[in-house]
This record gives C-alpha cells, structure tokens and sequence, in this order.
C-alpha cells in the first residue's frame, strides 16, 4: 500500500512542478504588464501635480515610491476631482475608467495569488485543472481558509 502511495504522490508532485515551470513565464509576463499599469497611473498623478504649479517630477517619486495600484488609482481620482472642472459626462467616462482599473486590478491579484505556489492540499483540484487561492483569515472560533478554485487556464489565455 505503501508504494501505491509514494507513487501517487510522486506523479502529483511531478504534475505540479510541470504545471509550475510552464506557468511561471506567464504569470512573470502579467506581472510585468500589470506594473505597465502602475507606472501610467504615476505618470498621471505627475502630470496632474506638475499642472498644478508643482516644479520639482522627482518629488512625485517620492510622494507615489512604491504605491500599489489601489492607493495610486485613489490618489490620481482625487486629484482630477480637486484640480478640474469636469462635465457630468467626463465623470461619468472617468468613474467608468477608474471602476475598469479596480477590476482589473482585483482580477490581477485573483490570478497572482493563486498562481505563485501551487501546492499540494488538493490534489482533484491540480488533476482538474484548478489552482487553489487559500485566503487565510480568523473567525471566532479561529483560524480559517477561504479557497477560491481559479481555472489554470484562465491564468494561460
């Protein structure tokens, strides 16, 4: 029984390492285009300050450094919001850019993290084609996991 057992978990183990080198190259690709994104929303918010009299570009550097997409995307909003007049229609276009950005960026960290480690707690789930995001959280009675199952190829298209 006990080589039946080694062997199964030798073949999972193998599958997942087969899923992971060919995945990693991808998820590297999308990272990168993703900080394409990040970058855009810097340059915005320099444009948006050096327009507002702000002299000095290397001090959006330091005011926007290492931001995530999230607090980038709040702080270019405000800034329009605060430095433009904008008609119901261009607010309406931009809630509608900045609603796309959030998605995108929800979606982002839906593939990221449920592609970095492919593990072993489900085997079915690595046989079906699904990778396992465990979001880890506490509740009263203590600690818990709360799966998202996330289709590997969704993650390869």
């Amino acid at each position: 029984m006990k080589n039946k057992d080694d062997k199964k978990w030798s073949e999972l183990h193998q599958q997942a390492e087969t899923l992971s080198r060919s995945l990693y190259p991808t998820i590297g690709e999308f990272a990168v285009s993703f900080e394409a994104l990040c970058h855009a929303l810097k340059m915005g918010i320099g444009i948006v300050l050096e327009k507002s009299g702000m002299q000095n570009g290397k001090l959006t550097d330091i005011l926007v450094g290492d931001l995530t997409m999230f607090p980038l995307q709040s702080i270019y909003r405000a800034l329009i919001a605060q430095t433009q007049e904008l008609e119901p229609l261009e607010v309406s276009l931009l809630d509608n850019v900045f609603k796309r950005i959030t998605e995108l960026g929800e979606h982002r960290n839906r593939i990221i993290h449920s592609a970095w480690f492919i593990d072993f707690k489900n085997p079915e789930d690595i046989r079906n084609g699904l990778l396992t995001q465990y979001r880890p959280g506490h509740s009263k009675r203590g600690a818990k996991e709360s799966p998202i199952k996330f289709p590997i190829q969704t993650i390869k298209d």
